[in-house]
């Protein structure tokens, strides 16, 4: 679907993407000594951007290409708003659920002795719980975008059966994307070779959308579907 669209799905997200290569180039060319105030800057425009970005290609993918001007989102509405309200409310849910295991971990091993001595990746396997339950709740941010009024429990009741699905769509796929980029960055020291990478992101961003709005589509029609028989 994204490469179908491919050019309407550049013209559109064209205002967005320059942004955020912007504000890639400003991270590469800080340094702490800016201090937080620049990082805190960076991440509310990250955010800012990110939500046009995402809402424009649920609304392209789910509503058609007339949801959307030609040159994408021009205001910025309640719905993005909203949208960035429940963003930051998954995120905020994963990290609580993290935190609730890792914790207690780290203070047996403080206990036995142990310290810090957990390796990184078993540290890692902690974070699938918090990650499967952001993956099931993820189906509310298409449903934002298109301006339908859900909430938590109508996204955890009708993803139900379908978690691990999602935790592939939603959990696994993004932090495979992720790591597609970063570990090239890691060791790039060409400006070039960084907005390469910005740019394959920005690709692969698509793509996870696209994959979001099509699980939203088929499980609110299942979902319908399911009360009319009921």
């Amino acid at each position: 679907i994204p490469w179908g669209g491919r050019s309407r799905l550049a013209k559109a997200l064209l205002v967005p993407i320059i942004g955020m290569l912007l504000l890639r180039f400003i991270s590469l060319s800080s340094d702490e000594s800016q201090g937080v105030l620049l990082m805190s800057f960076l991440f509310a425009a990250q955010i800012l951007l990110f939500t046009i970005f995402a809402v424009t290609c649920h609304r392209l993918v789910l509503l058609g290409d007339d949801s959307v001007p030609p040159y994408g989102l021009q205001t910025w509405t309640g719905r993005e708003t909203r949208f960035v309200g429940w963003f930051l409310e998954l995120i905020f849910i994963f990290v609580a659920i993290t935190i609730l295991l890792v914790v207690p971990l780290g203070f047996m091993g403080s206990l036995l002795g142990g310290g810090d001595s957990q390796p990184l990746w078993f540290m890692y396997l902690f974070c699938i719980p918090g990650l499967y339950v952001l993956s099931r709740l993820s189906i509310i941010l298409p449903a934002i975008a298109i301006d339908k009024r859900e909430d938590l429990l109508w996204a955890w009741r009708v993803s139900k059966g379908n978690g691990g699905r999602l935790f592939i769509v939603a959990g696994i796929l993004p932090v495979l994307f992720s790591l597609i980029q970063i570990i090239p960055s890691l060791y790039a020291k060409s400006l070039l070779v960084h907005i390469l990478v910005g740019l394959l992101g920005f690709v692969l961003m698509a793509v996870e959308m696209t994959a979001l709005s099509l699980s939203y589509q088929v499980l609110r029609k299942d979902g319908i579907n399911a009360t009319i028989t009921e």
